[in-house]
Parts: C-alpha cells; sequence; structure tokens
C-alpha cells in the first residue's frame, strides 16, 4: 500500500524557513557588541531565537534538534541571570553552540523527523548503537591520562565515528596548557554493551564530562562552559522584549516559484507596452493624442508594478553572509589556523535566485582562502602579521551590477608553485612563457589543484573551476588579484537580477543590441579635435578631460563595419571603471527590456549577455560592457591595427 504524502510538509517547510531567520537573529545577537554586558538585551534575544526553535522541533517530533536547542537555551538561560559579564571563553562556546544548532537545522532538514507529531513516541534505536559525549577535565591529563588512549580503546570495541570539538579553544595568546577545552563524539555501532563502554572510563570516570546512550537519546556534542552542564538551568519562559526595542514587523512566507510567475508577467506585461507603443507610432499618433497619453501612464505604472516587484524579488546579502561565517569557523578549525570573517555591505541586495546560487561557490572560495591563502601561524609570526587570519567579504552595487569580493590577508599566490604543478601535470611545458594572469588562470582549469596531498577541505582540484562555472551560469565574470605577502582577491560581477532592466537600444551592422542603461555614461557625435589616433592605428576619443579607445561596434562584434559617415559614440564603463567607446550607426533609444537566458543550443555568444524580445517582436542581443571591454583589448593585440575601426 502506497504511503500517504505527509499532512504536516507545509508546516514543516515553513518551520525551516523560520529557523532561517532564527539563526539570522541569533548570528546578530552574538555579533552585538553589548551581548559581553551581564543581563543585555542580546542575550535575551538570543535565547528567544532559540527558544522558539526548541518549541517549533519539539512539536514537529525533531528530537535531535530539539535537544540540541535545550542545552544552548540552558546556557543562554543561566547568563540572562548572571550578574557578571560573559567571558571570552563563554562568548566563544556560544558562537560555537550557535554554529552546531545551525548544523542540527540542517540535519533535520535531510533526515526528517524522528518520532510521530503529537507527542507519540520515537522509533527505538538499533540495538548496540552508542553515542559517547566526552569532555576530560584538566585532572584528567594531570593525572598522566590520555584521552587518545581512551577514544582508540572505543574504537576497538567495533565501528566508530569520531568528531573533536574544538568550539571552546581560546586564541593562542589566552591559552593554558594545563587546561582541557576539547570534547570528543563518538558514534559506536555494533553489538556492544553499555558496560564494555563504561569499562573503558573506568578509571577516569570522576574527571571527566560522559554521556554514554542510545544515537536518538544523545544530547549534542558541544562545550559547555566549566561548572554549568546542560541541566544546571531550567529554562524560563522568553522574556518579553525590553522597553524602547523596534517590534518585529510581520511577514507572509510566499513560495519563490509564485514570485517568478509574477516576474515573468511583469517582463510580458513590458513587451506587450512596448508593441503598443511601436503599433500607435506606425499609426502616426501625435505624442500629444489621448492614446500617446493613455500608453504613457500604463507605462508609469507598469514601471513601478516593476520596481514592487524586484523589491519582492530581492533580499541583502546578509543572510549569505552569515552562513559563509559558519563555513569559515568550521574551515579554521579543520585546518588549525585561527581566522575572522570581516562583512562589509550586508545590506546589499541581490536577486534571491541569485543567493541561493552563490553558496556553493563562496563555499569553495572561503575554504580556499583558508586551505591556500591563510599562512600557519608560525609563518605569519615571522612575517610580522598577526596569528589571527583576516579574511573580508564584502558586497555594493556598481555601474548597475552587484560585486561581491572575498579578499584575504594571507601570502598570495605562489605562482612558481602553480606553474610547476601545471608542467607536472602536462597542461604546460618547462619553457612555456606565460605573464602572472596567464598563470593564475590555471587555477581554474578543472581538476587543477596544488595541494600536496587530499585533505578535508581541498586537494581534489573542483574548487576555483566549480566557482568559475557557478558564476558564468549567473551571467557574471570573475577576476583575480594576488600579490606575495600581501594576500588574494577573488572579485565576482553579477547581474542586479535575472528578470528586467532598463537598456539603451542601438543599431550596429543592421542589428539591433541592448546595453545596459547603468552601464551607459553617454553618447557623443564623433569631430576630428575629439580624436587621436597614435602610430599603430589605435584611436581615443576625448571628453570630460579623459580619453577612451574608441572600437566600430559592427567590427569588434564581426558583423562589418559601421555605415559610412557612422559618427556617433557611446560611452561604456564597466565595473571597474574600465571604459570603451562604441561606434554605433544609430541610438533608438531607452526601453525597459526583459531579460531572456540564451538558450544552451546557441553556445557563448562573444560579447553577449543574454537576449530580450523588442516592441516589433525581433530579438535583440543585451550586451555585457565587461566582455566588449575584453574583446577590445584581445582585438588590440592581435588584428592589423589600420585594418580595424571604419574611415
Amino acid at each position: 500500500m502506497a504511503a500517504s504524502a505527509d499532512p504536516l510538509a507545509e508546516i514543516r517547510a515553513g518551520f525551516f524557513a523560520e529557523c532561517e531567520d532564527l539563526l539570522g537573529r541569533l548570528d546578530d545577537s552574538l555579533a552585538d557588541p553589548s551581548i559581553a554586558l551581564p543581563g543585555s538585551e542580546a542575550i535575551h534575544a538570543a535565547f528567544r531565537a532559540v527558544h522558539t526553535i526548541k518549541g517549533g522541533a519539539a512539536s514537529l517530533s525533531y528530537e535531535a534538534l530539539a535537544e540540541t536547542a535545550h542545552v544552548f537555551e540552558s546556557e543562554l538561560d543561566r547568563l540572562r541571570g548572571a550578574d557578571e559579564a560573559p567571558d571570552a571563553a563563554t562568548l566563544g562556546a556560544m558562537q560555537a553552540f550557535a554554529d552546531e544548532l545551525a548544523q542540527a537545522v540542517e540535519r533535520a532538514k535531510t533526515a526528517g523527523p524522528t518520532g510521530d507529531a503529537g507527542g507519540g513516541e520515537p522509533d527505538p534505536a538499533a540495538p548496540g548503537n552508542w553515542r559517547i559525549l566526552f569532555r576530560p577535565a584538566a585532572a584528567l591529563f594531570q593525572s598522566g591520562n590520555e584521552a587518545l588512549h581512551l577514544i582508540n580503546a572505543l574504537m576497538d570495541l567495533g565501528e566508530a565515528s569520531v568528531s573533536c570539538d574544538t568550539g571552546a579553544l581560546p586564541s593562542l595568546d589566552m591559552l593554558d596548557p594545563q587546561e582541557g577545552y576539547l570534547s570528543w563524539t563518538v558514534d559506536l555501532a555494533g553489538s556492544v554493551d553499555e558496560s564494555a563502554i563504561r569499562e573503558t572510563f573506568e578509571f577516569v570516570e570522576d574527571i571527566c564530562d560522559l554521556h554514554i546512550g542510545r544515537l536518538e537519546e544523545a544530547p549534542p556534542s558541544r562545550p559547555e562552559v566549566a561548572g554549568h552542564g546542560p541541566d544546571d538551568a531550567s529554562p524560563k519562559d522568553p522574556e518579553p522584549a525590553a522597553r524602547g526595542a523596534t517590534p518585529e514587523r510581520p511577514t507572509v512566507r510566499v513560495d519563490l516559484d509564485r514570485f517568478d510567475r509574477l516576474l515573468n508577467l511583469v517582463g510580458e506585461l513590458a513587451i506587450a507596452e512596448a508593441i503598443l507603443a511601436r503599433r500607435l507610432a506606425d499609426a502616426g499618433l501625435d505624442r500629444r493624442s489621448a492614446a500617446a497619453a493613455a500608453l504613457e501612464e500604463v507605462q508609469t505604472l507598469g514601471r513601478d508594478l516593476q520596481d514592487s516587484v524586484l523589491a519582492l524579488r530581492t533580499q541583502p546579502v546578509k543572510p549569505l553572509f552569515q552562513r559563509m561565517a559558519r563555513i569559515l569557523r568550521e574551515a579554521a578549525a579543520r585546518a588549525g589556523k585561527p581566522a575572522r570573517l570581516c562583512l562589509e555591505g550586508e545590506a546589499t541586495e541581490i536577486d534571491r535566485s541569485i543567493a541561493e546560487r552563490l553558496v556553493e561557490p563562496l563555499t569553495h572560495m572561503i575554504r580556499n582562502a583558508v586551505d591556500h591563502g591563510l599562512e600557519e601561524p608560525p609563518r605569519r609570526a615571522a612575517a610580522g602579521k598577526p596569528a589571527e587570519g583576516r579574511i573580508t567579504l564584502s558586497a555594493a552595487h556598481r555601474s548597475g551590477r552587484v560585486i561581491i569580493e572575498l579578499a584575504d590577508d594571507g601570502g598570495g599566490i605562489d605562482r612558481a608553485r602553480v606553474r610547476a604543478t601545471a608542467v607536472a601535470k602536462g597542461l604546460i611545458t618547462s619553457d612555456t612563457a606565460l605573464t602572472e594572469a596567464e598563470t593564475d588562470a590555471l587555477l581554474f582549469r578543472p581538476g587543477f589543484s596544488t595541494a600536496r596531498a587530499v585533505g578535508a577541505l581541498s586537494g581534489r582540484g573542483v574548487g576555483m573551476d566549480a566557482v568559475q562555472t557557478a558564476v558564468a551560469a549567473l551571467g557574471g565574470r570573475l577576476s583575480l588579484w594576488s600579490g606575495p605577502g600581501r594576500g588574494t582577491r577573488i572579485t565576482l560581477s553579477l547581474p542586479l537580477t535575472l528578470a528586467v532592466m532598463e537598456a539603451m537600444l542601438v543599431r550596429a551592422g543592421g542589428h539591433v543590441f541592448a546595453l545596459p542603461l547603468a552601464a551607459t555614461l553617454e553618447a557623443a557625435r564623433l569631430g576630428a579635435p575629439d580624436l587621436d589616433r597614435f602610430a599603430r592605428g589605435e584611436r581615443l576619443i576625448r571628453l570630460r578631460q579623459r580619453q577612451t579607445p574608441l572600437f566600430d561596434a559592427a567590427a569588434l562584434l564581426g558583423l562589418g563595419r559601421a555605415r559610412p559617415g557612422a559618427a556617433l559614440a557611446v560611452i561604456l564603463a564597466d565595473e571597474a571603471d574600465r571604459r570603451l567607446a562604441l561606434i554605433v550607426d544609430e541610438l533608438t533609444g531607452q526601453s525597459q527590456i526583459v531579460v531572456k537566458p540564451l538558450g544552451a543550443g546557441l553556445g557563448r555568444v562573444p560579447g553577449a549577455a543574454a537576449a530580450t524580445i523588442l516592441g516589433d517582436g525581433t530579438v535583440a542581443l543585451i550586451l555585457d560592457p565587461g566582455e566588449l571591454i575584453d574583446l577590445a583589448a584581445a582585438g588590440d593585440r592581435q588584428a592589423p591595427p589600420p585594418e580595424r575601426l571604419a574611415s
């Protein structure tokens, strides 16, 4: 008999969506400087977020998640009533708790509920499957015992999975070699008696924190603040928000597909408006006629509707960046390199679909920055750098695009090693001459890695290749800068939205093209005093006290040359403020266009980012200013100078 659909599926989906918001509030509270004050509102806010997650998880039978939240909640409850300010170790433990809670939410989302909703009994654990949580006290080491020997003894009992929690580990300058900061979780499978496990800890049971339970019954493997276990305090009901706190605004959760359909309809409306305007013009109606006035009003309302829908479709990058902060802490712990993530431009808005598809490439970038970018602590000390590495993740709007940068203060790219690896892999010969940019480009080749061995963070050669592929799929560009001893910076240039945009329409080589209006600086008539020609045939146009390279748009796109007598140039700029002047035949006007991706069958079209449908029903390519500038630079190096431009 086929299983019936889950009647709580929508409720569960809503719960996990709410968890994302609550985890964001939790991160905000833990990052608030006032949390270091006793009984601060930040502590209360963190408690309320965790308490809400716990209640929802318990009601939907996500028992492991509820237990994780309960342990965290208990510690926050103790801090709420404490008279003294939490110290650095406690705050570090709170951050580790938050990371574990976020991971527990992901595990619950994947694994599903562990019991029947409505208070039924959970499914029993498989016989012999145990979870052992072990945290040695300082006295264990002082008595000559060693945690490694105890863990090895457990592994002799059966198949074991071991993880070490370093969340309570302080910075190097605060580390006490006599203290115990690590804790371990051991999942033990097989037919093992609890008595055999307890025999392993027989001589150290009184000098360690030890919990042995069935796999589903075990509390989370989190470090506890010394002297305060999870059961030392019982949670109280969350307190009301402090006076003067900004009340939370009500929100409505809507399936993202519905927004996509609405956005597509807005795009079709823009196309219909353009067709209607063309029909009215063909009919010879005066611009001052009642029909033209009505059309203008419809177009104004259409733009307002588009702006409102796009505002619903975009979100700040803050939730995405907060997720990267957790990934950095995990990567730094695995690599044994102290590091912190500095966030800038968190309020920058980006299309939700783009934000979702950036998670994987940014994850690769963060892990590479930790593993390959940051030096080991001794090398940093020798270079006069702080022991803690600094990685900066920033976002900003520039020239109609979203610019996301990840920069580290590490040692920079070891280009000699990159070159040696490329020679060993047969990608180049030993006598191949490469510029720095060409050497850096090798890092984006599929399967390329300079790691000496495959590790938990890197070594399989899929990181930067995956980043470049993902960014290209979004219609974006990637650039890299690195200086010896000064670190590495990776810049992603992405479209603001994948839906609708304002564009300048131009005609060149017998075709109409769309230029992003945000990247179009101005249009100018060409005159002899404005032009400079050099010995190799290069031409520049002088405007606003600045010289800009001048190219024929039709020739650049492989469509012949501009019509004789063409004397109109459009000045473009990309996000790096590189500029290019294009000779075009005609400006056909400004229009709101619907962005349509190029079909997979077309492949890559040089200079084009996407396509659109014009008011007369024809298709026009949307040109990418950055790619046009790259095409012009490549042609400037390769083509015979006198033949490149129309006279």
